[in-house]
Parts: C-alpha cells; sequence; structure tokens
C-alpha cells in the first residue's frame, strides 16, 4: 500500500511539473526549429536531463540519462525521499518518444514530442501521448550517475 502512495505521489509530482513548459508557438517566436532525428540523438543520447519544479507537494527535482540503445533510467527525489525507475527512448522521424515503465511515471504510456535546443535548455512539445510540454537543463553524460 505505502508504495503504491508513493508511486502516486511520485506520479503526480511529475505529471503537475511538465504542465509549466513552452508552447510550439512559444519556441517558433523565440526564432527556434525543432531539431532533426538526427540532431535529437547528438543532443540527448548519452547525456543527461534534469528538472526542478514545485508541486503542491513542494519542490521536487528529476533527472534521466538516455543510454545508447534506447534504454533510460531516471530518478526523482523531493524532500520525502526518492524514487528510481528505467524506461525506453526511440527517435521516430523528427520526434523524440520515450516510455517509462508502468509503476513509475507517466502510467508506462509512450509519449512523444518535438525537441527544441537553446544552449543548454532542451524544450519538449508533445505531439503525440498524454503528457505536457517541458523545459529541462542538459547535462554531459551520465551526470547523476544514474
Amino acid at each position: 500500500m505505502r508504495a503504491r502512495a508513493l508511486t502516486a505521489v511520485v506520479t503526480a509530482v511529475f505529471l503537475v511539473a511538465c504542465q509549466q513548459g513552452p508552447t510550439e508557438e512559444q519556441m517558433a517566436g523565440q526564432g527556434n526549429d525543432p531539431l532533426s532525428g538526427e540532431e535529437i540523438r547528438k543532443t540527448l543520447v548519452g547525456n543527461s536531463t534534469h528538472e526542478t519544479g514545485h508541486s503542491s507537494g513542494g519542490r521536487y527535482q528529476f533527472a534521466a540519462y538516455f543510454m545508447e540503445g534506447g534504454q533510460a533510467r531516471g530518478r526523482a527525489w523531493w524532500s520525502g525521499g526518492q524514487q528510481e525507475g528505467t524506461g525506453r527512448w526511440r527517435i521516430d522521424g523528427n520526434l523524440w518518444c520515450e516510455r517509462w515503465n508502468p509503476d513509475k511515471w507517466g502510467g508506462g504510456r509512450e509519449i512523444c514530442q518535438k525537441v527544441y535546443k537553446d544552449g543548454n535548455q532542451v524544450s519538449f512539445i508533445v505531439v503525440s501521448g498524454s503528457g505536457d510540454n517541458d523545459t529541462v537543463t542538459l547535462k554531459k553524460g551520465n551526470a547523476y550517475d544514474l
């Protein structure tokens, strides 16, 4: 029972955080074009992303590491604890698609997104699947030892 409650809290934190992301119109207004599939690969694969946010439960952080071969590892942490999970990623044309294991984040549903990069900031704009737009900080390599 406690594990289910913890999973629900982490999922809620993760989903609330994503609701603060940019729109495609905002990205275009800033002169940003979505990355190509090859640019997405060069940007994300072998690197980490990190975000900090607030939800009704307080402040949280989430980091992910995207490995060659389509594997991903993530960690969410907040004042009450932390949770780690695994997932899969793929590139479909010019879209980044990811799915985290069902018992962790996003209910195991795949989400496909356009990707924009501005310096070390990466923005994801949802094209298909459930989820919200998001902006994260890009870090070289496995910056969070995931």
